[in-house]
């Protein structure tokens, strides 16, 4: 595991981390307000620096602020 860093501005506080999982690893965001996580493999990294801008623009949906949803598994 890396050591974590946190990307912040005035709207936003994520934490970021490298975590090895099997044969590779992948890069884990957490939502430092909710703590909601995900997790994006080396695959999902490069489509989205492959991708246009606007499907990049479609896939962050950049600009639309929006609050955490409702997470049923909490």
């Amino acid at each position: 595991m890396s050591e974590p860093a946190t990307v912040a501005n005035e709207f936003a506080s994520v934490t970021v981390e490298v975590v090895r999982q099997g044969r590779g690893s992948r890069l884990r965001l957490q939502d430092t307000e909710s703590g909601a996580t995900v997790s994006l493999d080396p695959l999902d990294l490069r489509s989205f620096c492959l991708a246009d801008e606007q499907e990049q623009a479609d896939w962050l949906r950049f600009g639309v602020y929006r609050e955490p949803a409702e997470r049923s598994d909490r």
